[in-house]
């Protein structure tokens, strides 16, 4: 539930939609309140939409047609905290798979942000800027993404059960 919204029980579903551009001077940021969390709402808001669209793993976001999706790191980075918090406060918690992967999406988060930083200091220019953010990603984030992207295939089997 979004809200408290009077007549209505804690558990009905409704959801707020935020839609937001990246490739702009300035960014823009909507909202879409819905009574709803059908995948119906993301599909009519973003019809005629082409692009990437980064999302939660919500199943909904299926039903717009027309873009490649992407998954949000931030959510995946959240399910490992979440079962780093499960684990029992041992010295094995801190060696755990869930540990390494937190360690490892904070150094790629940090090293974005750094070339983020960098990039806002080297230029005023947006379309310079984002192409420096783009390749110095591809140069510096990416292999770095992709070594890790091949951990978790490697531990999948391991972890998936639990």
């Amino acid at each position: 539930q979004v809200l408290n919204e009077e007549g209505k029980p804690s558990r009905s579903a409704a959801s707020m939609g935020v839609y937001r551009t990246i490739k702009q001077h300035t960014p823009i940021v909507m909202y879409e309140y819905a009574d709803t969390r059908s995948g119906k709402i993301p599909q009519e808001f973003l019809e005629g939409f082409q692009g990437h669209l980064i999302s939660d793993a919500y199943d909904g976001y299926n039903k717009v047609f027309g873009v490649i999706r992407c998954l949000c790191n931030v959510h995946a980075l959240r399910k490992f905290k979440e079962a780093y918090k499960l684990l029992a406060n041992t010295k094995a918690r801190k060696q755990s798979d869930e540990a390494k992967a937190i360690l490892q999406y904070d150094e790629i988060f940090h090293l974005n942000h750094r070339i983020e930083e960098r990039a806002k200091e080297k230029y005023s220019d947006f379309e310079k800027r984002m192409a420096y953010i783009t390749k110095r990603r591809k140069d510096e984030i990416k292999p770095k993404f992709d070594q890790f992207l091949s951990w978790l295939e490697e531990i999948e089997p391991k972890i998936a059960g639990r």
